[in-house]
């Protein structure tokens, strides 16, 4: 009974807000097929997480309905880590989202192969949460992705790519 009782006692539970960033919106208005990247940037599966994702950013797609890069899914096959992680750009992402520093060379590889992955992955814009992410990961942003803000809302700030439509200019074409 005391078990019971304390189960059901009334006590303030956590409430949290199921607001969308307006940026979000600014994204769904965009008719082009193109990839959004939040950062911090992050892979996640049920067993274990490489950078550091959030949640929130599949909820903020049902707003926008673009696909992400990064993210959740259940079950990711074992070799998907290692696979994603040959990649240079996504290993100096990963590891700065969780805060660690890079190896000698990292940068600079990454930064060499930023151009094919932007082209490759289609990325169209990149929302960074100021708030979560370290100077260095948005230096390093600034560096890699052929971008120019579109707007900032709170700690929010959204950049558009080449890729992306430009609103008065039509469809830019990629470099």
């Amino acid at each position: 009974t005391v078990l019971l009782l304390f189960e059901l006692l009334p006590s303030p539970r956590p409430v949290y807000s199921a607001a969308v960033p307006e940026l979000h919106r600014t994204i769904g208005k965009d008719p082009l097929p193109v990839r959004v990247m939040n950062l911090p940037f992050g892979l996640k599966d049920g067993l274990s997480e490489r950078g550091a994702f959030s949640a929130r950013y599949q909820y903020f797609q049902t707003v926008h309905e673009k696909r992400l890069i990064g993210g959740y899914i259940s079950r990711l096959p074992d070799d998907a880590i290692p696979r994603y992680r040959q990649d240079p750009l996504v290993r100096v992402l990963l590891r700065l989202s969780e805060g660690r520093p890079l190896d000698p060379g990292m940068e600079e590889e990454a930064l060499a192969n930023a151009p094919r992955f932007v082209h490759r992955m289609q990325l169209g814009y990149v929302v960074i949460d100021t708030g979560l992410c370290s100077p260095e990961l948005v230096a390093f942003a600034k560096k890699a992705f052929p971008m120019s803000l579109v707007l900032v809302e709170g700690p929010w700030e959204l950049y558009r790519t080449p890729f992306a439509s430009s609103p008065g200019l039509g469809t830019l074409s990629p470099e």
